[in-house]
């Protein structure tokens, strides 16, 4: 199971997407709630997530200013994804620094729990943390996703995206 949760390294995609310039979004198909989570929550989430996720998860909020959006069905968190406005950020995968523009955040870590996949909800989530970085005054996202990731190159196809180059681990 953790290896859904905690991916294989390699080749990613950089893409930027306009926030004026997307698509409506249908669904998620489920019926459930997206909202803001804080680190308070996640003991509420130690019997539905594995324990190294949850370490994770704390780690980010105590690290970082970062924001964290989960979709709950029935109070079960069935989707997470992260934004960050700090002007860089440390993608482990890649064992590289990230520029983030000064106009933009940065989408990443984007999960939907596999038993609730395909039913919307990871491209309403992505539609979800571009209203947040919109909110922030932000004109532009930037999302980094793993080449052999074909889902979630999908779902953003939906914002119009624009691939601004391909990353590759550095050693």
């Amino acid at each position: 199971m953790l290896q859904r949760f905690f991916p294989g390294r390699g080749e990613s995609l950089l893409f930027e997407i306009d926030l004026e310039q997307r698509r409506p979004v249908t669904g998620p198909f489920i019926q459930g709630e997206f909202r803001l989570v804080c680190q308070e929550e996640l003991s509420d989430l130690e019997e539905q997530l594995p324990l190294q996720l949850l370490s994770f998860f704390r780690e980010r909020f105590s690290m970082r200013k970062d924001l964290m959006i989960g979709y709950f069905v029935s109070d079960s968190l069935v989707y997470w994804g992260w934004v960050s406005f700090n002007e860089a950020y440390f993608e482990p995968d890649l064992n590289s620094w990230i520029k983030i523009p000064a106009n933009a955040g940065y989408i990443y870590d984007t999960q939907t729990v596999p038993a609730f996949q395909r039913n919307g909800i990871h491209t309403a989530g992505i539609l979800h943390l571009l209203e947040l970085i919109k909110e922030r005054g932000k004109e532009k996202a930037t999302i980094l996703i793993r080449r052999d990731n074909r889902n979630a190159i999908k779902a953003i196809r939906h914002f119009n995206p624009r691939c601004l180059g391909t990353l590759r681990k550095h050693e």
